[in-house]
Protein backbone atom coordinates (compact mmCIF):
# COMPACT_ATOMS: atom_id res chain seq x y z
CA UNK A 1 0.00 0.00 0.00
CA UNK A 2 2.57 2.44 1.14
CA UNK A 3 4.66 2.01 -2.42
CA UNK A 4 1.27 2.21 -4.35
CA UNK A 5 0.66 5.72 -2.33
CA UNK A 6 4.37 6.88 -3.29
CA UNK A 7 4.34 5.77 -6.83
CA UNK A 8 0.92 7.51 -7.82
CA UNK A 9 2.00 10.70 -5.54
CA UNK A 10 4.98 10.53 -8.18
CA UNK A 11 2.62 9.58 -10.82
CA UNK A 12 0.76 12.66 -9.86
CA UNK A 13 3.51 15.26 -9.38
CA UNK A 14 5.24 14.50 -12.88
CA UNK A 15 2.45 13.60 -14.48
CA UNK A 16 0.72 16.81 -14.37
CA UNK A 17 4.02 18.10 -16.31
CA UNK A 18 2.49 15.50 -18.68
CA UNK A 19 -0.19 17.51 -19.23
CA UNK A 20 1.11 19.99 -21.20
CA UNK A 21 3.76 18.70 -22.28
CA UNK A 22 4.16 14.86 -21.92
CA UNK A 23 7.54 15.24 -19.59
CA UNK A 24 7.52 11.60 -17.87
CA UNK A 25 9.30 8.49 -19.24
CA UNK A 26 7.21 6.38 -21.55
CA UNK A 27 6.44 3.31 -18.96
CA UNK A 28 5.11 2.40 -16.01
CA UNK A 29 6.35 0.75 -13.19
CA UNK A 30 5.22 -2.53 -14.43
CA UNK A 31 6.76 -1.58 -17.90
CA UNK A 32 3.64 -1.14 -19.43
CA UNK A 33 3.47 1.93 -21.75
CA UNK A 34 1.56 4.90 -20.48
CA UNK A 35 -0.60 4.89 -23.46
CA UNK A 36 -1.88 8.92 -22.76
CA UNK A 37 1.82 9.90 -23.31
CA UNK A 38 2.06 8.30 -25.96
CA UNK A 39 -1.36 9.54 -27.86
CA UNK A 40 0.31 13.19 -26.64
CA UNK A 41 4.13 11.94 -28.08
CA UNK A 42 2.33 11.37 -31.08
CA UNK A 43 -0.01 14.28 -31.00
CA UNK A 44 2.96 16.37 -30.70
CA UNK A 45 5.03 14.30 -33.07
CA UNK A 46 7.94 14.33 -31.29
CA UNK A 47 11.15 13.23 -32.72
CA UNK A 48 13.32 10.68 -31.03
CA UNK A 49 15.96 12.91 -29.98
CA UNK A 50 13.15 15.12 -27.86
CA UNK A 51 12.01 12.23 -26.37
CA UNK A 52 14.99 11.13 -25.23
CA UNK A 53 15.92 15.01 -24.30
CA UNK A 54 12.56 14.60 -22.46
CA UNK A 55 13.58 11.32 -20.52
CA UNK A 56 16.71 12.67 -19.09
CA UNK A 57 15.06 15.83 -17.80
CA UNK A 58 12.79 13.80 -15.91
CA UNK A 59 15.60 11.48 -14.74
CA UNK A 60 17.47 14.07 -13.35
CA UNK A 61 14.70 14.69 -10.86
CA UNK A 62 13.65 11.26 -10.65
CA UNK A 63 15.74 11.03 -6.99
CA UNK A 64 14.22 14.12 -5.62
CA UNK A 65 10.97 13.45 -6.46
CA UNK A 66 11.12 9.94 -4.83
CA UNK A 67 12.95 11.37 -1.91
CA UNK A 68 10.10 14.05 -1.34
CA UNK A 69 7.47 11.70 -2.12
CA UNK A 70 8.91 9.37 0.58
CA UNK A 71 8.92 12.78 3.10
CA UNK A 72 5.26 13.16 2.18
CA UNK A 73 4.12 9.60 2.91
CA UNK A 74 6.48 9.33 6.46
CA UNK A 75 4.33 12.87 7.23
CA UNK A 76 1.49 11.84 6.77
CA UNK A 77 1.71 8.26 8.22
CA UNK A 78 3.13 10.20 11.38
CA UNK A 79 0.27 12.80 11.02
CA UNK A 80 -2.33 9.82 11.25
CA UNK A 81 -0.26 8.22 14.40
CA UNK A 82 -0.82 11.25 16.96
CA UNK A 83 -3.32 11.89 19.26
CA UNK A 84 -6.48 9.78 19.93
CA UNK A 85 -9.48 9.67 18.64
CA UNK A 86 -11.35 12.31 20.39
CA UNK A 87 -8.29 14.25 20.72
CA UNK A 88 -7.14 17.18 19.06
CA UNK A 89 -3.63 18.79 18.85
CA UNK A 90 -4.12 22.40 16.77
CA UNK A 91 -0.11 23.11 16.98
CA UNK A 92 0.81 19.50 16.78
CA UNK A 93 -1.39 18.98 13.28
CA UNK A 94 -0.18 23.05 12.30
CA UNK A 95 3.08 21.24 12.26
CA UNK A 96 3.01 18.57 9.86
CA UNK A 97 0.57 20.84 7.72
CA UNK A 98 3.31 23.07 7.53
CA UNK A 99 6.05 20.36 6.88
CA UNK A 100 3.95 18.79 4.42
CA UNK A 101 3.40 22.28 2.70
CA UNK A 102 7.07 22.47 2.15
CA UNK A 103 7.48 19.69 0.46
CA UNK A 104 4.85 20.09 -1.83
CA UNK A 105 6.09 23.29 -2.84
CA UNK A 106 9.47 21.49 -3.50
CA UNK A 107 7.80 19.11 -6.09
CA UNK A 108 5.92 22.41 -7.19
CA UNK A 109 9.38 23.64 -7.92
CA UNK A 110 10.70 20.44 -9.51
CA UNK A 111 7.24 19.94 -11.91
CA UNK A 112 7.97 23.65 -13.53
CA UNK A 113 11.70 23.29 -14.11
CA UNK A 114 10.99 19.71 -15.89
CA UNK A 115 7.60 21.97 -17.86
CA UNK A 116 10.02 24.59 -18.76
CA UNK A 117 13.12 22.39 -20.22
CA UNK A 118 10.07 20.19 -21.83
CA UNK A 119 9.40 23.83 -23.21
CA UNK A 120 12.82 24.52 -24.42
CA UNK A 121 12.65 21.29 -26.22
CA UNK A 122 9.70 21.80 -28.17
CA UNK A 123 9.59 23.80 -30.80
CA UNK A 124 7.25 26.54 -31.95
CA UNK A 125 4.45 24.27 -33.58
CA UNK A 126 4.24 21.69 -30.75
CA UNK A 127 4.24 24.59 -28.08
CA UNK A 128 1.12 26.01 -29.56
CA UNK A 129 -0.59 22.75 -29.95
CA UNK A 130 0.34 21.30 -26.65
CA UNK A 131 -1.13 24.48 -24.90
CA UNK A 132 -3.99 24.15 -27.52
CA UNK A 133 -4.30 20.58 -25.92
CA UNK A 134 -3.56 21.52 -22.19
CA UNK A 135 -6.42 24.26 -22.47
CA UNK A 136 -8.77 22.03 -23.98
CA UNK A 137 -7.91 19.20 -20.81
CA UNK A 138 -8.39 22.28 -18.83
CA UNK A 139 -11.78 23.09 -19.63
CA UNK A 140 -13.11 19.59 -20.37
CA UNK A 141 -11.43 17.23 -17.80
Amino acid sequence: MKKMMLWTMVILVVGSVSTGFGGMPWRCVDGTEFPRLKRLAAFLDLTAAQRSEIRSLVQKEKAEIRRLADLLLQNRAALGETGLPGEFDDAVVRAYAEEQSGHVADLIVIRQRIRSGVGAVLTPEQREKAADLRAFWLTNG
